[in-house]
């Protein structure tokens, strides 16, 4: 029988695989190679790698359900876990996009144009005060700049914050009894925005118009697919509750399902195109479900094949890195356009394989350094700091009372 130890690293590694596969396909998004590629088929075919962020939001919602039910949905250690362990990073993106900044004021780089990486002052500061005070509005120029990758984090902080707001008012409410209580709560809140949200996608796919756009909040939390992460938020409720029968039914079929529920969102994303009607009416639900049941047959320890080889390894470790790799990919580009310059046709094969290896040699050591040095070892300091700031008291002896489903779900997490 394999030890809780064990299954739990088993565990992490299938979800850390797909968080490999979904920075790999933001990646993708973001490369000159790929549209060159796509571009020799005959028919159009857009670059599918926007799904990427989709992916992780799903996995997020997921196992950060997972973690609060574990720690009885106490939310000041929850938000304190999650500063240590995201801002730092943050911070140092923010400082490298200001020296870009002003590298690029000093003086002409041949290939490069200051807004191509930063927009001009007054978007700058919009968007700086956006990933750092953790909101994403309308207004902020998310279409250009080295920092309009961080809207997804800007996304994640405002549901995680209501989430935590959830949890603090059940807990000053209901003391002991809120981890009995809050559940119910979130799934409620979680399933409701899911709904609501999904059918105003299936809407503009039937009708070509979304139902309850006369309300700006709903209009907002669709446009930066909140819904995902509440389906994350689902699964993280239901998942354990059908342990057995998951385990059952996916048994010995999950490596066969895995490239299935990959492929299809991202084969219709890539025939779609750039038209919002199919993206958002047609693409995203259907992106929503293949995540989902994939991220449930991972924690079920059922999506990759029981011999892992050097690919799997691979996924893993990028896994492990995905939020750093995320943060600094764009820059990393830099060094790759200004050394190459206009030296080379963009669209040519030798542009390609350069800026890709420039980038690479740049990227690993980066994202290794940032890793070892700031995220690891902060990551750790809000840990223990999270132990010992509380609402809810932590369980003296989380092992009784536990009523079947919990006490797999305990062994399993």
């Amino acid at each position: 029988m394999i030890g809780p130890s064990r299954l739990q690293a088993h565990k992490i590694n299938d979800l850390q695989v797909f968080r490999g596969i979904a920075i790999l396909v933001v990646l993708l998004e973001h490369a000159p190679q790929a549209e060159i590629i796509l571009s020799l088929f005959p028919h159009p075919i857009a670059v599918p790698g926007w799904l990427g962020v989709d992916l992780f939001f799903v996995i997020s919602g997921y196992v950060i359900t997972r973690s609060l039910v574990r720690d009885r949905f106490e939310p000041l250690s929850f938000l304190i876990r999650r500063l240590f362990r995201l801002t730092p990073a943050l911070l140092l993106l923010v400082g490298l996009v200001g020296g870009v900044s002003l590298a690029l004021s000093q003086g002409d780089i041949p290939g490069l144009k200051p807004s191509d990486w930063v927009p001009d002052p007054a978007k700058f500061w919009l968007a700086l005060a956006s990933v750092l005070c953790g909101y994403a509005t309308f207004r902020a120029p998310w279409d250009g700049g080295i920092l309009a990758v961080a809207w997804s984090l800007s996304v994640e902080d405002q549901f995680y914050a209501a989430l935590a707001v959830v949890c603090a008012v059940g807990a000053l409410a209901l003391r002991r009894r809120a981890p009995q209580a809050i559940p119910g709560l979130l799934f409620v809140l979680a399933a409701g925005l899911y709904l609501t949200i999904t059918w105003m996608r299936l809407s503009l796919l039937f009708t070509g118009h979304f139902k309850g756009t006369s309300s700006p909040p709903l209009f907002y939390l669709q446009a930066f697919r909140f819904d995902l992460l509440a389906l994350g938020v689902i699964l993280g409720f239901i998942g354990p509750r059908f342990h057995h029968r998951m385990g059952a039914s996916v048994n010995n079929w999950g490596p066969f399902w895995t490239p299935i529920l990959l492929g299809l969102p991202l084969g219709l994303a890539a025939l779609c195109g750039l038209s919002l009607r199919l993206r958002h009416g047609l693409v995203l639900p259907v992106a929503g479900w293949c995540f989902g049941l994939l991220v449930l047959i991972a924690a079920h320890e059922k999506a990759i094949p029981p011999g892992r080889g050097w690919g799997c390894r691979v996924l893993t470790y990028l896994g492990d890195r995905s939020y750093t790799i995320y943060l600094f990919h764009v820059p990393a580009m830099l060094p790759a356009v200004a050394l190459l310059g206009t030296s080379l046709p963009i669209r040519s094969i030798g542009y390609c394989v350069l800026h890709a290896a420039i980038s690479a040699a740049v990227l690993i050591p980066l994202v290794e350094l940032v890793y070892r040095v700031v995220e690891r070892p902060l990551t750790e300091v809000g840990r223990r700091l999270s132990e010992r700031l509380r609402i809810i008291p932590a369980d003296p002896s989380p092992e009784v009372g536990l009523s079947t489903t919990q006490a797999v779900d305990r062994k399993a997490a």
